[in-house]
């Protein structure tokens, strides 16, 4: 009777070695999936904190962008302002440059008249230089006169 009580003992015995090697087993793996979720949780808090650094990243560059928004924004506003001077002082030149049409249609025409004043005048210089012609002719003829005069006088005398 001892025997088969040592006998069912050590197989009782060896069922609970087996046991207990089962959950020793269980044990290991349950420790590795506690590393393995300690790492998972690692990572993920890694992951949260890179997350984290994006987002500042992200409202840093946005501020970034929203100051270049504004720089824009003033520099298209003085660029408009720039080109209401240039399109004001378009419009002057454009006044200036009928003025100055208006002007050199007038000097044209002073122009014309002077030279029709300038060919009366070489007209004038003609006739003037034929009526010298003609009176230098007749105070030739009058000194002859004058010659022929005074010689019969002295005959005279």
């Amino acid at each position: 009777q001892l025997t088969e009580k040592d006998q069912q003992l050590t197989e009782k015995d060896q069922q609970l070695t087996e046991k207990d090697q089962q959950l020793t087993e269980k044990d290991q793996r349950l420790a590795d999936n506690e590393r393995t979720l300690m790492d998972n949780e690692l990572q993920l808090a890694k992951r949260d904190q890179l997350l984290s650094k994006n987002q500042e990243q992200l409202a840093e560059k946005d501020r970034q962008l929203s100051e270049k928004d504004e720089q824009v924004a003033g520099k298209n506003q003085q660029l408009a302002e720039n080109e209401r001077q240039l399109a004001e002082k378009d419009r002057q030149l454009s006044e200036k440059d009928e003025q100055v049409a208006g002007k050199n249609q007038q000097l044209a025409e002073n122009e014309r008249q002077l030279a029709e004043k300038d060919r009366q005048l070489s007209e004038k210089d003609e006739q003037v230089a034929g009526k010298n012609q003609q009176l230098a002719e007749n105070e030739r003829q009058l000194a002859e006169k004058d010659r022929r005069l005074s010689e019969k006088e002295e005959q005279l005398a």
